[in-house]
């Protein structure tokens, strides 16, 4: 079941960000988009967005129905960042705060 829904997430998710966005699977169930020229006003919107849509799934799996949420951190390149692994900690640090603070939520710089 945990195939079906990671597949049907990933596919609600590539329906929502533009072609020219990145989308990858970045560990076991996470996942990180890399968007160019997004402001981080764009980034927080597009992550609510995509809390929504995939809130919204009903995942049909065998006999019954699957309901999945989803906390999400993100972070923005700025001048201050140093380079690609920072700007990925700074997600995570986020992401955490999401899950700490009660799941299904989303977190970025403020």
């Amino acid at each position: 079941a945990g195939d079906v829904v990671l597949q049907k997430v990933a596919a609600k998710i590539t329906k929502m960000i533009r072609p020219e966005d990145i989308f990858a699977r970045y560990g076991g169930e996470e996942f990180v988009i890399i968007m160019r020229d997004a402001k981080s006003q764009n980034a927080k919107r597009l992550c609510e967005m995509i809390r929504e849509g995939i809130e919204g799934l009903v995942i049909p799996y065998e006999d019954q129905e699957i309901k999945v949420t989803a906390s999400m951190g993100f972070s923005t390149l700025t001048e201050k960042t140093v380079d690609y692994l920072e700007l990925v900690t700074e997600a995570d640090k986020h992401l955490y705060r999401s899950k700490k603070g009660g799941r299904n939520c989303i977190s970025g710089p403020d």
